[in-house]
């Protein structure tokens, strides 16, 4: 009897040792999925911040001038952080909204706000206006913005996000993916929408594209907050 008992105590012990190996193994392999899915995702916006600066340096290009070509070293970006990475709802107006938009130079031009989405920043949540152009599909949703970086690291109009729509009504918001108006890198040439005062961000978003130093000064409107 004691045999049997002793003998039904180890088989306990092993089942129990078992399901532990194997839950710890679960969360291991989560761990390392998750860490496998956000290193894929930093080499995508790496590999794109790459091909940007080659199409900028391809000689088909006509966004900088000849000059600028010969200096260009490169784009500068923040650091890939994931924490900037969203998911959101449009939440959208009951009738789009024509507006008046600020350009660097020159009168306002119109833009289409279709609606808003709550981005949950430290010290927010902060609502942004998201656009499209007149006489554009929701495909090219739009979001301009300015935060407390603008003017100093990043670019003094404010910043660019695209934000695809996606089928279940969400936008991406992906402030690493954030990049400046082509009147950074050309001003003589290009003219360029400034980001809505009400779309600035009282925080230092620290992420997506600095200002660039292919241009020395800037000339024209800033965005204000």
């Amino acid at each position: 009897m004691a045999g049997s008992a002793l003998s039904r105590t180890r088989s306990r012990r092993l089942a129990a040792g078992a399901v532990l190996a194997a839950f710890v193994l679960v969360l291991v392999s989560v761990g390392c999925g998750n860490a496998d899915e956000a290193s894929s995702y930093r080499q995508t916006v790496l590999q794109e911040r790459l091909q940007k600066d080659t199409d900028l340096r391809s000689r088909d290009s006509r966004v900088l001038s000849a000059a600028a070509k010969r200096r260009f070293e490169g784009l500068r970006y923040f650091a890939v952080d994931t924490t900037y990475r969203f998911v959101l709802p449009l939440q959208r107006l009951a009738r789009p909204e024509t507006m008046r938009v600020a350009q660097r130079t020159g009168a306002p031009a119109q833009q289409v706000k279709v609606g808003t989405v709550e981005v949950p920043l430290p010290g927010g949540p902060y609502d942004l206006a998201v656009f499209r152009p007149r006489r554009a599909a929701d495909s090219t949703l739009w979001i301009p913005f300015s935060d407390e970086t603008t003017g100093r690291q990043t670019y003094g109009a404010g910043r660019y996000l695209d934000a695809p729509l996606r089928e279940d009504g969400t936008v991406l918001v992906d402030f690493n993916r954030a990049y400046n108006p082509l009147c950074d890198y050309n001003p003589q040439k290009y003219n360029c929408a400034v980001a809505p005062p009400a779309n600035h961000l009282p925080v230092a978003l620290e992420a997506g594209e600095k200002k660039s130093l292919i241009q020395k000064g800037y000339t024209g409107r800033r965005a204000t907050s």
